[in-house]
């Protein structure tokens, strides 16, 4: 039985309704049924024998020559129609096209192979997986089919039979009529996305020049013209021996398929061997039938060859040949009077067993039909009653309990249910009654817990945010962010503070380590990120747990970005640059705290520090950023000229000057570089390429600044202390292996520890350049290196 009682009861009253009903409904109708089901077993053998008589009689009624000819037009039709279609293409005008199918069918092969591992595979290995592709690529019945690969310049990327020439650039060639057909191909490709191009080339195989058909088409991630070409000649001849293989692939027990040649040799027939010559052969008719085509098109064709034959035949000019279908043709005798007259006496015989009784209905049946109407009618209208009265009793209990429910949401804390019942419904008031208890003992609880709360937040204000970080000492943070100027402001913002941060370098990072380490309070989530981007990182994150505060960083700051964020299952939101005031503000808000804290005495160090005067950079908008550490701002200052002097936006694919434009939005407002922010705010917005002028004359501007006015000199405090060989064989030997076993968190720990000796400049040079490289999973490249 059912777990519901009231679903219990409900499904036995209709349960035995249906019941009911069923089996009144059959009796009636086995009752107006009873009698003709009977006369109709008793003519059934009659009807038999009839039809068998009648089929026997056709069968032996002559076939004419025009129903002959309408059965071979019907059977050879759908065949017909596969020929034409084929021989259509190798027509002049359209032979391209047959080019253009093959081609786009790996098109959009490689577009999906691309799609599937861009977020799985690193850019290096993505790509060499593309190249591979489309170098091993082949078709054609001998295989030599192959695609070629230029950039926008025609420099020739990728040429599977000729890789001795990839590099070179190809502008200057021309075909045999002087023109430049592969700067037609990249104009092609670049301005309406794909198309064919035709030029005349010297065929290898007649050794004569031809007309050639290139189809090309833009691949958009690398900005590649990718193409096939082939000779027009070599086309026709591939659908002409695909319908030659055809036909001779088809079935052949009442039709045979052939092909004859203008000459009178046969190409093609099932029963013929291939190569027959019948042009010296008198009497036979395959000249006339081969004329008789070309002059008329198509048309029937009476001959003989081992029997009588009806053939039906199809001038095909561009081939010079006349493909036909034909099947035997043989006279039968007509039935003469003798047996029609016998025909006609046994269907007589066999009728007269058939009453005018036995084929009409009687008029009781209408009448049963008509009594059964009504008792289903009235059935129906009590079963109608009765679930009205079971769905209001149902009903009346919940009504009763959303007036009560009404009432809570008004703020009358006193509701509560009155109906009692050993079911559902019953249970649910039950508990209704038991939250409102709940829920009335904690408004209480709470209302006391707030009057604490403005108790001692009147004491926090006294105290400055930075210092009020001290009470979550000992609490977990994960920051997910690809940027390591920003990994670093916000190190620097919280060291002080006990907190524990640990840095993802993207979402996949981020969802892998909250995986395995469930104490975290809070996570500060970049958006714009490599592999996986903030929002996809949140919504993993939001499968396994629902309750841990996500906070977004970005420098979209539009009403649509900030509720996109929220969509998703984000909490609360950051700008770009950071305002260092907002992010105390959100980690006190959300982390818990950990113990109490006093005002103490401010031992900053800032005073020490001396800002040079720039031109191009605000630096006390710089410094409101960061609540006015300049100890943090002069790192800030060093990173950004360090990071951004040799950047080359052209090596950028689009979804990469997204992120980076993203992130320099920024970090140029971190530093209180407004005119380079602006443009990079357009920049962001657009990628309009044409701002890239606009954008190196800023950037250059802020990083000739920087390299005249700002000396990297280190106070005694932070001064490093020299390597010594020793020290530097044993750290690298150890990055050298974490490379190895492709271990970034290991990876990172050792360049923390060699960022705290002094090194030579060739050796900080190899430095930043491996550490660069770890952190765009580039362990190759980087094991190259050291």
């Amino acid at each position: 039985m059912l777990q519901s009682k009231i679903l219990n009861k409900t499904a036995i009253i209709f349960s035995i309704l249906i019941t009911l009903l069923s089996i009144l409904i059959y009796n009636l109708t086995l009752l107006g049924l009873e009698q003709p089901s009977k006369n109709l077993e008793s003519n059934q053998a009659i009807l038999k024998k009839i039809a068998t008589l009648v089929d026997d009689f056709n069968l032996s009624q002559p076939i004419s020559l025009e129903e002959k000819k309408e059965q071979l037009t019907s059977l050879t039709q759908p065949t017909w129609e596969i020929i034409q279609k084929k021989y259509e293409l190798s027509k002049p005008e359209n032979i391209d096209q047959v080019l253009v199918q093959r081609a786009k069918l790996f098109q959009h092969r490689l577009e999906k192979l691309y799609t599937k591992n861009k977020n799985q595979l690193s850019k290096k290995q993505l790509k060499e997986k593309i190249v591979n592709y489309i170098r091993t690529h082949r078709y054609g019945k001998e295989s030599d089919g192959y695609y070629f690969v230029y950039d926008f310049n025609s420099r020739l990327v990728l040429h599977p039979i000729k890789p001795s020439i990839e590099g070179i650039s190809l502008k200057k060639v021309k075909d045999a009529d002087g023109v430049y057909y592969i700067n037609e191909m990249v104009q092609v490709a670049k301005e309406d996305g794909s198309g064919t191009v035709k030029y005349r080339w010297k065929n290898p195989s007649s050794n004569e020049v031809e007309t050639k058909y290139a189809y090309v088409f833009k691949f958009k991630p690398y900005n590649w013209v990718i193409g096939t070409g082939e000779y027009a000649s070599q086309l026709n001849e591939e659908l002409k021996d695909d319908v030659f293989e055809t036909i001779k692939t088809l079935p052949h027990d009442t039709t045979n398929f052939f092909v004859i040649d203008y000459n009178s040799t046969v190409l093609s027939h099932p029963l013929i061997e291939t190569g027959s010559d019948f042009s010296n052969i008198q009497d036979s008719h395959i000249a006339s039938m081969i004329q008789q085509a070309k002059t008329a098109k198509e048309g029937t064709y009476q001959d003989i060859w081992e029997k009588p034959k009806l053939s039906f035949v199809k001038d095909f000019p561009t081939w010079s040949v006349v493909i036909g279908a034909d099947i035997d043709f043989q006279d039968t005798k007509k039935n003469d009077a003798i047996t029609n007259q016998k025909f006609i006496s046994q269907l007589k015989s066999l009728t007269s067993g058939l009453t005018q009784e036995d084929v009409t209905p009687k008029t009781s049946s209408n009448e049963v039909t008509t009594s059964t109407l009504l008792i289903v009618i009235l059935i129906v209208f009590i079963f109608t009653l009765l679930a009205i009265f079971l769905l209001k009793k149902l009903l009346d209990p919940i009504v009763s309990l959303s007036k009560q429910a009404s009432l809570l949401t008004t703020g009358d804390y006193n509701a509560q249910s009155t109906y009692y019942s050993n079911d559902e419904i019953g249970h649910l008031c039950h508990e209704f009654n038991i939250i409102v208890s709940i829920l009335k003992k904690n408004i209480s609880q709470s209302t006391q817990k707030v009057e604490n709360d403005k108790v001692e937040t009147l004491q926090d204000n006294k105290i400055p945010l930075k210092e009020q970080l001290g009470s979550l000492k000992g609490s977990s943070i994960l920051l997910v962010e690809d940027n390591q100027i920003n990994q670093g402001i916000v190190s620097e913002l919280l060291k002080e503070s006990g907190i524990v941060l640990e840095i993802a370098n993207n979402g996949k990072e981020a969802f892998e380590m909250f995986v395995k380490n469930s104490s975290f309070e809070l996570i500060l989530m970049d958006i714009q990120m490599p592999i996986m981007d903030g929002y996809e990182a949140t919504k993993a994150i939001r499968k396994t747990d629902k309750d841990i505060p996500i906070i977004a960083l970005s420098a979209d700051t539009k009403p649509q970005d900030i509720q996109k964020t929220k969509d998703v299952g984000m909490n609360d939101y950051l700008n770009k640059p950071i305002e260092v005031e907002r992010l105390y503000k959100i980690i006190l808000q959300y982390v818990s705290k950990k113990s109490t804290i006093s005002l103490s005495q401010n031992n900053s160090t800032d005073d020490l520090f001396e800002l040079p005067s720039f031109n191009s950079i605000d630096t006390q908008e710089g410094l409101r950023h960061l609540a006015g550490n300049k100890s943090i701002y002069l790192k800030l200052l060093n990173n950004f000229k360090n990071d951004f002097k040799d950047i080359d936006l052209h090596l950028l694919n689009d979804e990469d000057l997204k992120i980076f434009s993203h992130t320099l939005k920024g970090l140029s407002g971190n530093i209180g570089a407004t005119n380079l922010h602006l443009v990079t705010q357009k920049l962001d917005e657009t990628l309009d390429k044409n701002l890239f002028e606009e954008f190196y004359k800023e950037l250059n501007i802020v990083i000739d600044e920087l390299n005249e006015k700002l000396e990297l000199q280190e106070d005694d405090s932070t001064r490093k202390e020299p390597i010594t060989v020793q020290i530097k064989e044993e750290l690298f030997a150890n990055l050298k292996e974490a490379i190895e076993l492709m271990e970034p968190k290991k990876c990172r720990l050792i360049i923390e520890q060699i960022a705290t000796y002094q090194l030579s400049n060739k050796d900080y040079k190899t430095f930043i350049k491996v550490q660069n490289l770890i952190e765009a999973y580039e362990f190759d490249e980087a094991l190259e290196i050291l």
